[in-house]
């Protein structure tokens, strides 16, 4: 386990100790629309390539803002419904390498 998860993780037994709800979320790109899109697009030739070498695609300069607006916007339904939610529901929210605000 990495150190970043055993951190969160310490610390939501510490809150809970202390009688709150505490949710543990974590941020993962590979759970986004973008995501799966990346997938699909990196069978195809003009998008392969290494800029992410994750999933083995390359954006083409032309598809760049429309590429980062749709990862931004992707991301929307998580932090909905794992962070915002979760604390209008009274949850104090410990996530692993993200700072929800």
């Amino acid at each position: 386990m990495d150190q970043a998860k055993q951190r969160a993780m310490n610390l939501a037994e510490k809150l809970k100790g202390r009688s709150l709800k505490v949710r543990l979320s974590w941020m993962r790109g590979t759970y986004t629309l973008a995501s799966l899109l990346a997938r699909f697009l990196s069978k195809f030739a003009p998008f392969r390539g290494s800029d992410n070498p994750y999933h083995g695609i390359s954006i083409p300069s032309s598809a760049r803002r429309i590429w980062q607006l749709l990862e931004f916007i992707s991301t929307l339904p998580i932090l909905l419904t794992r962070f915002v939610l979760s604390s209008l529901l009274g949850y104090v929210v410990v996530a692993e390498r993200y700072l929800p605000g």
